[in-house]
Order: structure tokens, then sequence, then C-alpha cells
């Protein structure tokens, strides 16, 4: 299921909502390469599109852990553990990828990511949207 960005994911904080919509876009690259996998060796596409993403996390979730400490969100190390899962479990996923190249791992990674994104955006996210814009940061 390709990650797709809708309004019900928006924090109403609008680098952040960027950030997310990014995370969406490069994870939809790996939509892209999945079907053609089984047929195709497309290991060092589906690498790079792992590292972009992995990246690119890692760069996002330094920007909200960043926010969160300067501003005191006191979900703060719940957040973080979670950020944390986040780029254990892709690491654990590529290595699956390198080990088996298989078709299947990539789909377990989509799915990995679709699940842990919205989850994550829809609920865990969404509790310091009110804390941040009731400070005024929109």
């Amino acid at each position: 299921m390709a990650l797709r960005w809708r309004s019900s994911f928006s924090c109403n904080i609008k680098e952040i909502d960027n950030q997310h919509k990014r995370l969406f876009e490069i994870s939809s690259k790996l939509n892209i390469l999945a079907p053609i996998s089984s047929k195709i060796d497309f290991k060092d596409e589906i690498v790079e599109v792992i590292n972009e993403l992995k990246e690119y996390a890692i760069y996002h979730f330094d920007y909200e852990e960043k926010m969160m400490q300067k501003f005191n969100f006191e979900d703060f190390e719940k957040h973080r553990l979670q950020h944390n899962a986040f780029v254990k479990r892709v690491l654990e996923l590529e290595q699956e990828h390198l080990k088996f190249n298989r078709s299947q791992t990539v789909i377990s990674i989509i799915d990995f990511l679709t699940g842990w994104i919205t989850a994550h955006i829809l609920k865990t996210d969404m509790k310091y949207k009110d804390f941040f814009n009731d400070i005024g940061i929109y």
C-alpha cells in the first residue's frame, strides 16, 4: 500500500509537515520497485532508497527531538525511544534484504513503513501538535 499524504496527517507545523511529506515521497519509491523486483534485480536501487529513507528519517527525528527538548515537551523520552526503534527496525529489514535479496523483503519493508509512519504521525506526533501550536509554533 502506497503512503499518500492526507490533511489528517498535518501537525499544523509547516516544517514538520514538509518533512513528513518528504518521508512519504521517499517510501513511495519502494512501491514503484516492489512489483518488478521479483523479475529484475533492483538490489542497488532498493538499497539506495532504504539509505535515503534512513538518512532522512534520522534528520527528521533529530529536528523533532531538538524542538521537544528546546520547549520541554513532557513526552520527549517516549517519543525518542519510538524514533530509535524505527531506525533499528529499518536496519534489520535492510539486512534481511541484503541477505536474501527477495521481493518479499521489500514488501515487508513497505508494510512496516506504512504502518509505522501512519501510526506514529496520527497518534504520537499529534500529541505535540497542540503543545507547539499553543506556544505559537506553526
